[in-house]
């Protein structure tokens, strides 16, 4: 059968209701129920420290994740219940994208609409010719009674923005992204650049200063709560000293004074080991999270947390039965005593199925073992290709108190494989099989239904 885009396979048609060991692989699955739980934990911890949570799409490119990333409860009122039993709201309703398409799938899918979306953050300082592209979209997304926000970090950005027809729109509303240690996009504030950037957003008729984002993706290398909590606080260092000088800036000047009468930024800090040291802090009852100006707003944002991986299970803020998505993968082959006592196996879960990332937690991926598969403790994707994976045996894992003895894999058992990084994994693949292990009374992994099938938004 191909599986090919153009041929008349339909995963919805062919496998829905279906049990997961009938799918092909490699397939990647993601458990509904783990999703919304991490999904409402998260808007829960936002609640408990009164602030704002942006929602980033990025991981999964979905329709169906975003509605329950803002609406875990999907009763369209957010309504939650505490861990006091008192009834609040669980909701989000500002969202951030990676691609122009992810923007287009929300409008197109009616999500903005059905889930009262405020405002979406392009999160790419943007290209000359992507403002063309952000510009249609933007006046799409206004129809919708939704703001599309950009970020910027270079004065030619602005004058690029400027050079578009103004027409009767409204002005690009910016965030201006602060680089505070990871150097992959962003301007440290105290620099040149920072101070021309803010001067050009604020002098421009074209763009108005909305705020200012930082992304610690540095913090993916944590390995403790306390060490997330330091980028954390790194973070809310760097977005309160730049709304302090930007507000310098507008004090020195009488015309942007006129403008700028009185200022109110939103600082958004977050990546999701950041934000779950937050999560943890609110789980505590600690507030770490705080602005130094009364009238600037902190929101936070993060994109990973409704599934999570390796990457983020090595930070040790989570538990392994929070990763809400597994590669499922068939055992090709097997070579007793190949490089080990007990040898290695072939899978058909290469690159192309989990993609090379790594993490603190050694190989591509972690085969996820349980009490009908007893002995597969300890293996994972030691080494990978294109389209193949070499399961190993990690030999130290083998002295855990109470572990059953290792074995082999066996030729076409199918195995969950954990990813190390959840965004890139769900990238190759051009659908999500849907499961819901809350709805499954017992059964065993293998026996769970496909109960939807989610596309996700392709291409920038």
């Amino acid at each position: 059968m191909s599986f090919h885009r153009s041929s008349s396979f339909h995963p919805a048609e062919q496998w829905h209701n279906q049990p997961l060991h009938a799918l092909p692989t490699p397939s990647v699955v993601i458990d509904r129920a783990v999703f919304t739980s991490n999904s409402a934990r998260m808007l829960e911890a936002a609640h408990k420290l009164d602030i704002e949570f942006r929602v980033h799409i990025k991981t999964h490119k979905t329709s169906e994740g975003t509605r329950i990333q803002l609406d875990p409860f999907g009763k369209g009122d957010g309504a939650g219940k505490s861990e006091d039993g008192q009834k609040h709201r669980l909701r989000a309703t500002r969202l951030i994208i990676s691609t122009v398409e992810e923007g287009w799938m929300l409008v197109k899918s009616g999500v903005l609409r059905d889930c009262g979306v405020k405002s979406v953050l392009y999160s790419l300082p943007p290209a000359p010719n992507t403002l063309q592209r952000l510009d249609l979209l933007r006046a799409a997304m206004a129809e919708e009674q939704c703001a599309l926000l950009l970020m910027v970090d270079l004065p030619a950005q602005i004058a690029a923005m400027d050079r578009l027809p103004m027409e009767d729109g409204p002005a690009w509303h910016v965030f201006i992204k602060v680089d505070a240690g990871y150097h992959r996009a962003g301007v440290p504030v105290h620099t040149r650049q920072f101070e021309d950037t803010v001067r050009a957003v604020l002098g421009s008729s074209n763009s108005y200063l909305y705020g200012f984002y930082v992304h610690a993706g540095n913090s993916y290398g944590a390995t403790s709560r306390i060490e997330a909590s330091a980028y954390l606080d790194n973070e809310i260092k760097a977005v309160n000293e730049a709304s302090s000088l930007a507000r310098d800036l507008i004090g020195n000047d009488e015309r942007l004074r006129l403008s700028y009468a009185s200022p109110a930024f939103v600082l958004s800090v977050g990546a999701t080991p950041t934000a779950n040291a937050a999560r943890v802090d609110s789980e505590h009852g600690e507030r770490r999270v705080t602005v130094g100006n009364r009238a600037d707003e902190l929101e936070l944002h993060a994109g990973n947390y409704s599934l999570y991986d390796l990457q983020q299970f090595a930070t040790s803020m989570i538990e392994q039965d929070q990763i809400g998505l597994f590669v499922l993968s068939t055992v090709c082959s097997v070579y007793p005593g190949r490089n080990s006592d007990i040898g290695e196996a072939l899978c058909d879960a290469g690159g192309l199925a989990m993609s090379k990332d790594k993490g603190p937690i050694p190989g591509h991926g972690l085969v996820r073992s349980d009490a009908k598969q007893q002995g597969l403790a300890g293996w994972s994707l030691g080494r990978i290709a294109q389209e193949h994976g070499v399961l190993t045996y990690d030999d130290a894992s083998s002295t855990e108190a109470g572990r059953p003895a290792p074995r082999l894999p066996e030729y076409g058992e199918k195995l969950r494989i954990l990813p190390q990084h959840a965004c890139m994994t769900l990238a190759n693949h051009p659908w999500f099989y849907i499961v819901d292990s809350g709805l499954e009374d017992g059964k065993g992994w293998e026996e769970w239904s496909v109960r939807d099938v989610w596309t996700p938004a392709k291409f920038w």
